[in-house]
């Protein structure tokens, strides 16, 4: 009833327009009151179009003010997104079994801020190797600046199934990072595989909102490099 009561207050609330239906129902009244044939068809015809009318002018109104707030949505969302962070991740990595062997630290990796707020309380989720034997794990980072350039990303491979780390064992680990990641992350995989694509998805604040994204971490196994520069993933 509240609805049905709405409605015909709208459709009165106008009759002081004369083309509404209020208007439509003394001609309705007449068309069963007369006597000519014409005259009856004539006043019902009339009341009929002006209940259409009045009825598209009700609907005209409601589309209005739903278009009116809509569009205003739309605005509040396309400023509050446009300003949501945007991030990159690369990774910088030397080329060949032999650079590798050669260099303490034949790769890194960066994340950048794009555009947008600065995001805030970055973390990573465990990347893992083909086989599920180690995982890759990012260091979190309390913020990323805003100014141009980007901000180092430590990392540490683990095997699967062990107990964590202490502090100590950890720093140790951290000195033998390249051979973990040749040697146990990155060969942990079937031999068919040419190429080892992995997600990384990254975590981070917006204020008080919490957002993702996700890439394609991608080496290389026959040219032996990581690709300088990862993809998003579709979403």
């Amino acid at each position: 009833m509240g609805r049905l009561s709405k409605f015909f207050g709208i459709m009165f609330s106008e009759w002081g327009t004369g083309l509404s239906g209020p208007a439509s129902i003394p001609f309705a009244i007449f068309a069963l009151f007369v006597v000519g044939a014409t005259q009856k068809f004539a006043y019902g015809l009339l009341a009929i179009i002006l209940g259409f009318f009045s009825a598209y002018r009700v609907w005209m109104k409601e589309n209005d003010q739903t278009e009116a707030a809509r569009s205003e949505l739309e605005n509040i969302k396309k400023k509050y997104f446009d300003g949501r962070p945007q991030l990159s991740f690369q990774a910088h990595s030397d080329v060949g079994p032999k650079a590798w062997e050669e260099n303490p630290s034949p790769v890194t990796f960066t994340i950048h801020h794009l555009s947008g707020r600065v995001p805030t309380s970055i973390y990573f989720d465990p990347v893992f190797s083909k086989n599920g034997n180690f995982s890759l794990q990012f260091e979190s980072l309390p913020h990323i600046s805003s100014t141009p350039g980007f901000e180092g990303v430590g990392f540490e491979v683990n095997e699967i199934g062990v107990p964590p780390l202490t502090a100590a064992n950890r720093e140790t680990i951290h000195r033998y990072g390249k051979i973990m990641l040749r040697d146990r992350f990155l060969a942990d995989n079937p031999p068919e595989l040419v190429e080892l694509d992995y997600e990384l998805k990254v975590h981070f604040k917006d204020k008080e909102d919490v957002w993702d994204q996700s890439f394609n971490l991608i080496f290389d196994k026959a040219r032996f490099r990581f690709l300088i520069g990862t993809a998003p993933k579709p979403q």
